[in-house]
């Protein structure tokens, strides 16, 4: 099939920069019977340079929901067709309208008019969209209740890290440039000083992290010895290391250690899976 004409392509792609996720196609037939036009979405993926670091993305899979980045937002794709030039009615201009449903409510997130199309195409457009479900409208603009098109899709939430399941705590010698752990255990003998590494699968937003030691006593209750503030570079990350060895291990039992966002600090002791820390370790002093 041949791409759409240079107008109605730019009039789409300018359109389709401003709109949201979707779902497959529910295309409502024209007067005719016969489908005009039909809109699919695909998910993105992201484009890699020769440095291996992502600078872009390009069109990915069909999809009926996109999810969005760590960082909030989904690159949405869209393939606009047109199947029936013909079958279009309209005389002048069509409508494409975006209207986000909230509380079965519609309100207008973005509108465009463009080109009757003269010939049949696709083009390609894509754009970011935030959380939501949004209906998309293609009209004839002298009458709306004439809709060649229509779909309705979307942009799920955010699924919140679960860092206590898919991240990594460990006490080592030190941290290569690589950051592997050298010297990786779970057993030190008395006034050794470690380093804490710790590696997440999803980005942490802290600014800044407490490394918190705690002796477990022979009731098995927690008893403070350090915590320890490290700032980060101010940008979401996934990986932290001290450097130059904490001295907190001074006597023989059992120690764990915590790490926190800062802000989600808990002071208490006997924490459980509700407290707010990302990741814990346990170490054995000699």
């Amino acid at each position: 099939m041949k791409r759409i004409s240079i107008a109605l392509a730019l009039s789409i792609f300018s359109f389709f920069c401003n709109a949201q996720a979707i779902k497959t196609s529910n295309i409502i037939a024209v007067k005719t019977g016969t489908q005009a036009m039909k809109v699919t979405t695909y998910t993105s993926k992201k484009v890699a340079n020769y440095g291996g670091q992502t600078f872009g993305h390009e069109v990915g899979v069909p999809a009926s929901v996109i999810p969005q980045d760590e960082f909030g937002g989904a690159i949405v794709y869209w393939k606009l067709d047109v199947m029936n030039f013909k079958a279009i009615k309209a005389k002048y201009r069509l409508d494409m309208k975006v209207m986000q449903v909230v509380e079965g409510q519609e309100t207008i997130s973005y509108k465009l008019e463009t080109f009757i199309p003269t010939k049949n195409g696709y083009t390609f457009a894509y754009s970011q969209f935030k959380e939501g479900t949004y209906n998309i409208y293609v009209t004839d603009q002298d009458n709306p209740e004439d809709i060649y098109c229509k779909t309705t899709f979307t942009v799920p939430a955010i699924p919140k890290p679960d860092y206590k399941h898919n991240s990594t705590l460990v006490v080592c010698k030190s941290v290569d440039d690589n950051w592997n752990p050298v010297g990786a255990t779970t057993k030190i003998k008395a006034g050794e000083c470690m380093n804490f590494l710790f590696k997440a699968k999803d980005r942490v937003p802290g600014m800044v992290m407490i490394w918190n030691v705690v002796k477990v006593n022979k009731d098995g209750n927690e008893e403070y010895v350090n915590a320890l503030d490290q700032g980060t570079t101010g940008k979401p990350f996934r990986y932290l290391a001290t450097t130059e060895g904490v001295c907190s291990f001074n006597s023989p039992g059992k120690y764990r250690v915590y790490i926190f966002i800062k802000d989600d600090y808990d002071t208490g002791i006997q924490r459980g899976e509700d407290s707010k820390y990302m990741q814990k370790t346990e170490i054995t002093v000699e």
